[in-house]
């Protein structure tokens, strides 16, 4: 019970953000995809499926960024909570989230894309990028947890803001200019073995959170490092 109860507190950023993204962003990204010549191709899945990470990424940062506002932290120390639990209850609805904005996400090539093919690529791409999305939110709680949601912070937004350029200035402004293009990319990336690929993802996140449980464990109390 205590599980549900955090993860329902935890979820409030998530939700703002879903409803950002899939309220106005969402039908931007497809009003303009279903404008393009020829219809959606598979651009549509290297764009959609890359702001999965930064919709993701960004709802932990700002999440952490009200815990540390209001002393979320300090809090939960007052009440009878296990650090494991208030860790566990952070990855599991990284975790839910993923799973959840993966088969929206699926649902709309479906509906969107016209070749099979093109949907088993995009779906395989999806793939791809939910178990990086895995890994760099188990990553990012990781260094919270260490180093403090102050310091470590600034870092995160960093990487949230990059997340979302890089990946427009590469194709914009060097993969044209090597021949790389978007739907070559996913092909590529089709080559790789789901059969291993998901499990090493699922390894590390699990890995990751013990990791964050000892963190947590052993910085929580430390000056005002969550104050």
């Amino acid at each position: 019970m205590a599980l549900v109860r955090l993860i329902q507190k935890n979820s409030f950023m998530f939700i703002i953000y879903s409803g950002l993204y899939y309220g106005f962003l969402f039908p931007l990204l497809i009003t303009d995809a279903r404008s393009a010549p020829g219809g959606p191709d598979l651009s549509l899945a290297m764009y959609i499926t890359t702001y999965m990470i930064w919709l993701i990424l960004g709802s932990v940062w700002a999440h952490e960024q009200s815990e540390f506002k209001f002393r979320g932290y300090l809090f939960l120390q007052q009440i009878p909570v296990k650090n494991r639990d208030i860790v566990l209850s952070k990855f599991v609805l990284i975790f839910l989230s993923v799973v959840l904005f993966s088969a929206a996400h699926l649902l709309l090539f479906s509906f969107l894309l016209k070749s099979r093919e093109h949907i088993v690529l995009s779906f395989h791409h999806l793939l791809i990028i939910a178990g990086l999305c895995l890994i760099l939110c188990g990553l990012a709680y990781a260094g919270i947890f260490r180093f403090g949601f102050y310091a470590f912070g600034k870092y995160l937004v960093i990487s949230w803001i990059l997340i979302l350029v890089i990946p427009i200035a590469l194709t914009i402004f060097l993969f044209p200019k090597i021949g790389i293009t978007r739907a070559s990319i996913i092909r590529f990336t089709s080559s790789v073995p789901m059969v291993l690929y998901l499990p090493a993802c699922l390894l590390i996140y699990v890995l990751l959170f013990r990791l964050s449980v000892r963190l947590k464990n052993r910085y929580s109390l430390k000056g005002d490092r969550y104050a």
